[in-house]
């Protein structure tokens, strides 16, 4: 993972080759090449996180986000989506049943003890 000015060089989140190319295809047809991926945790719901992604011009991101190379992209991903995005892979699933962008994350929704106890509905 990089941040905007440094830092390690662990990507956070595996981007699998059918998802990177559905990502080239997806600018190259809107015209936005350039552009970079935010990917954001947004909620959290009964089958798991909820994400938002977001082509981004590259001079949108914040100072404190962090920065993943991918291939000549980026993946622009804020702190705190960080904390639970670690280990995540991105996927792009085209099938008869579901089409579309689909991330695996290993992270429990719920890591502090209280809201771990809590019943779900």
């Amino acid at each position: 993972m990089r941040r905007a000015t440094a830092g390690a060089s662990q990507d956070l989140i595996t981007v699998t080759p059918q998802a990177l190319g559905r990502i080239r295809a997806t600018l190259r047809e809107a015209g936005r090449e350039g552009y970079w991926l935010r990917v954001e945790l947004v909620g959290r719901g009964e089958a798991g996180f909820l994400y938002r992604l977001t082509f981004i011009p590259s001079e949108l991101h914040e100072p404190e986000d962090i920065l993943q190379p991918l291939d000549r992209l980026r993946l622009v991903i804020d702190p705190l989506s960080a904390r639970y995005l670690t280990g995540a892979t991105l996927r792009y699933l085209e099938s008869a049943k579901e089409s579309g962008f689909k991330i695996d994350n290993p992270n429990p929704l719920w890591r502090d003890p209280l809201a771990a106890a809590s019943p779900r509905r």
